[in-house]
Order: structure tokens, then C-alpha cells, then sequence
């Protein structure tokens, strides 16, 4: 095996129940050439005895242990501590399929415009209940550049982060870290950077399962998430020079439509006063805040 040409970073913060799958699933990859650099934040379970322990069993296993400071901090001291140019993101609680890293690394070799490449993947529910991709979702991950950025200005992130394999050099030149104050949606931001130096990309291949549980980040701040998703299109549409208020209706509307899945009709009708408030003359905009709420009662 030749020297690293992949860092795989592994934030973990009291994992265990999930936490050896997981690791398995990297070390068990069809690539060999790669190094996982596990960041223990402060677990008080057993997660960093087993990191250790697979640290001692395979030399490509690193642990990176500290005070607990939370989800964002952790990714990028991750990063900090990465060797190589090609960073993948893999979650403590997620299952990597065997040819997830071989054939991302194929693609960024042969796609140097690309900057950030995510998969498609499939949900695992307790009771190991798997759910794949609605067709929509499919049809979208599967567009250009300018298909999944659009998407991204109106809120739906459709790179899902632990799916996620980047190039070093395009996020030290987008600033070099994710950012605390976006956080739970700090990787929506940091592509929005990220694509202003390359391509974004998605493999329309299932490599990855994405554990559904009740103790994930997306379960636990979900709703905190469409707060910081509207923040992380502001910003990103004030940098391509967009300060019309009216550009900010699609990620309302969408956030209208997020609310009221998760039964918040109160923030529902906060982000749709925020819609007619950028665009009062819009008749379809009154239109469709009326028919959105009406349904949703």
C-alpha cells in the first residue's frame, strides 16, 4: 500500500451504539489508500476505548481526543489533522458500501473542475428498515453544477455531508473551515464557498446508508437547521452581488413548506410573511402563502 491519497474525517461524540459499523465500513473499503482520522469530542461513553482499540489494530486509524466543543469544531480540527488532498466525510453512525471511496476518487482524478462530490444514498431506519430516494430527489442529484447549486439557493441541501469527498486546496481557498455560527446547516454554507472555486458534483450511485435514529444531529436540531439554511442562502447570494429582496422568496417558500412537515405552523407563517414582505406585488406569491397554509390546517 502506497502513502495516503485520502483523509477520512470522523467527528464522534458518544457513538459507541453505532460507532463499530461505522469504522468497519471505512476499513473495510475496496481503496486502501487512506487514513481515518477519528476526532473523539468528549465522549462520556465507551467511543474512544473502541477507537483506540481500532487504532491498535490498524496503523491507519488515527484518534484525535479532546474536550467536548461541539459538532463544527470537531470537523475542522478533523481537517487540520488530515495529510492529504482529497477529504472524505464519513459520520460515526452512517455505513460507508465497500466501493464508496474508489469510486469517488475515480471521479475527482478524472474531474478536476470538481470541488466537492457527494453520492446518492439510501435511509436506514431502526430495525435496519431501509428507504431509498424518492424519484424527484434521484432526478435532482443527478443534474449539473447548475442543477444542484440551484437547488441549494432555495434551501434544499442536496449533498448530504457524510456522503461528501472534497478537495483540500478548494477549502483552504474558501476560507478554510466550516463555520460555527451556520451550524447544523455549516455544510451548506461551506459549499456555497467551496463553489465559487469549482464544480459541485453527485454520484447517482447508492454508496452510502444514512442512518435515521433519534439521537442524529438531524433529528436533534432539525428545526434549528431551516433557521440557518435561510442565513447560509443570504450570505450566498449577497456574494455572487444578489441584495434584492425578492431573491430570498424561493428559500421562504421552501421554508414554508420544510415547516409545516415538521407540524410548525407558527414558524410557517413566519416564513411566509417574510415571502410577501420581499415581493408584496407578487400576486403568486399571495397565492401560493394562502394555498400552502390552507392545506397545512
Amino acid at each position: 500500500m502506497g502513502d495516503p491519497r485520502v483523509s477520512v474525517i470522523m467527528p464522534v461524540y458518544n457513538a459507541q451504539a453505532f460507532l463499530g459499523e461505522a469504522v468497519r465500513s471505512i476499513l473495510g473499503q475496496r481503496y486502501r489508500e487512506f487514513e481515518l482520522i477519528t476526532v473523539d469530542d468528549g465522549s462520556s461513553d465507551g467511543s474512544k476505548v473502541l477507537l483506540e482499540a481500532f487504532a491498535d489494530q490498524d496503523a491507519r486509524v488515527r484518534v484525535v481526543s479532546r474536550p467536548h466543543t461541539g459538532y463544527t469544531v470537531a470537523l475542522n480540527d478533523g481537517v487540520s489533522a488530515a495529510t492529504c488532498e482529497l477529504i472524505a466525510r464519513m459520520d460515526a453512525d452512517d455505513v460507508a458500501y465497500p466501493r464508496r471511496l474508489e469510486r469517488q476518487v475515480e471521479y475527482l482524478d478524472t474531474h478536476p473542475e470538481c470541488v466537492v462530490l457527494g453520492t446518492a444514498w439510501r435511509y436506514r431506519h431502526p430495525g435496519d428498515r431501509y428507504v431509498d430516494l424518492d424519484p424527484e430527489t434521484r432526478r435532482q442529484i443527478s443534474g449539473s453544477h447548475d442543477t444542484i447549486l440551484n437547488e441549494m439557493l432555495v434551501g434544499h441541501n442536496i449533498i448530504a455531508h457524510p456522503t461528501v469527498m472534497f478537495r483540500r486546496s478548494a477549502y483552504d481557498r474558501a476560507g478554510g473551515g466550516y463555520d460555527p455560527l451556520y451550524e447544523p446547516a455549516e455544510d451548506l454554507e461551506l459549499w456555497f464557498r467551496m463553489s465559487q472555486f469549482g464544480q459541485l458534483a453527485i454520484l447517482d450511485e447508492v454508496l452510502l446508508d444514512y442512518r435515521v435514529h433519534t439521537q442524529s444531529v438531524c433529528s436533534q436540531r432539525g428545526i434549528e437547521s431551516i433557521g440557518t439554511v435561510v442565513k447560509a442562502v443570504r450570505a450566498a447570494l449577497r456574494r455572487r452581488g444578489e441584495t434584492r429582496r425578492a431573491a430570498m422568496v424561493p428559500v421562504y417558500r421552501h421554508s414554508v413548506q420544510v415547516s409545516l412537515a415538521v407540524n410548525r405552523r407558527g414558524m410557517a407563517l413566519g416564513y411566509a410573511y417574510r415571502a410577501w414582505a420581499a415581493a408584496p406585488l407578487s400576486g403568486q406569491t399571495y397565492w401560493w402563502i394562502m394555498r400552502s397554509l390552507v392545506r397545512s390546517g
